[in-house]
């Protein structure tokens, strides 16, 4: 979990730690051995600091950036070094609680014990400045919209999608109907582009406790919409809906009862009018540092699973147990089922 502060002293150890760096090195694969299963991070820009740790997946993609890049050897005179400029972002690694530190700014050089690194290569997984807009991009926060107040989806049909609004607190609230599209991509959400311009009506709305009012919003604008993950964004509201591949809304709800012993239980319920189907392939992933949904590290062999579909009848609600025994004992935390065959997903907490 990353730990956001304003430090002064933090990032002057930091720079001087970078200031002190010479002219010795040491092989690229000792610098996070296979053995180091998370990593301690910090990254100090503009007089500030965050702090965090990466584990599983992330820790995989700082490996992999180390492995890719081109270093060339960088000398510099005393009090000249790149850790000596002020206003670089600087970030800290820290392995095996310390037995292993290099840092990197984002300038364009590494440096790992008294030694400095011009590098070339892949981009670096992370940025300072877009961390806290890559952390929720798309979700205000929770106190301005009043308690009790949601909004959920009812039908899509020719491309007009209906939601409803209710207010089930006591405070009023007040809200327009400009609206945004966004969509699930490689396990973020991102902005759905329209094709064509559109325009709403310029009303402010008020709902009172134990009021609702449904609305209806014109996607046609965004084009023939993918099988998918969707979100509607409006104002402080947002409201998730899952597209199958023909384009329809799916009406199926996936509720994850408990996941243990290499086994994800779960109900699919189906509240109709139409009958849907089924997969048996899921994935369990949880959130990097930067908000995305990444799948847990696989730790045991895949065991396959028939890529046919079954039948889940209009008003049907069904329990099933899907194998996870790939990913092996999953420590507490907060993670999500998706089940990648329909775009259903379901979060849940290991305590």
């Amino acid at each position: 979990m990353k730990k956001r502060s304003i430090s002064l002293l933090l990032l002057l150890s930091l720079l001087a730690a970078l200031t002190s760096c010479a002219q010795q090195g040491t092989p690229r694969a000792d610098w996070l051995p296979e053995t180091a299963d998370s990593v301690d991070v910090t990254c100090s820009y503009a007089a500030e600091t965050m702090e965090w740790t990466l584990t599983g997946r992330e820790v995989e993609t700082l490996r992999g950036w180390l492995a890719d890049l081109e270093l060339n050897p960088a000398h510099f005179d005393e009090g000249e070094t790149p850790g000596d400029t002020e206003g670089d972002t600087a970030w800290s690694f820290s392995v095996n609680g310390g037995d292993v530190t290099f840092f990197y700014l984002e300038s364009g050089y590494l440096c790992h014990e008294d030694m400095w690194y011009a590098v070339s290569g892949p981009d670096f997984p992370w940025q300072a400045l877009e961390l806290e807009e890559m952390r929720n991009p798309v979700l205000p926060p929770e106190e301005t919209v009043p308690e009790g107040v949601r909004m959920e989806v009812l039908d899509l049909q020719d491309g007009i999608l209906t939601v409803r609004l209710k207010n089930a607190g006591g405070a009023v609230y007040e809200y327009g109907v400009y609206y945004t599209l966004l969509w699930e991509t490689d396990g973020h959400w991102s902005e759905r582009t329209p094709e064509e311009e559109y325009g709403v009506e310029d009303i402010l709305y008020t709902l009172a406790g134990g009021e609702q009012r449904e609305h209806t919003f014109d996607l046609t604008p965004y084009g023939a919409l993918e099988g998918g993950r969707y979100r509607l964004l409006l104002g402080e509201l947002t409201a998730d809906f899952v597209l199958s591949a023909d384009g329809a809304l799916d009406r199926v709800t996936l509720t994850v009862l408990g996941v243990a012993d290499g086994k994800a239980e779960v109900l699919l319920s189906n509240p109709g009018p139409e009958d849907a189907d089924y997969g048996w392939s899921c994935v369990i992933e949880q959130q990097d540092v930067s908000g995305r949904w990444v799948e847990l590290p696989l730790t045991g062999d895949v065991v396959g699973v028939c890529g046919n579909k079954d039948l889940l009848h209009a008003g049907e609600t069904i329990e099933l147990s899907l194998d996870v025994s790939q990913y092996g004992e999953i420590s507490p935390g907060h993670y999500r089922l998706r089940m990648d065959m329909d775009h259903r997903a379901a979060e849940f907490t290991i305590a």
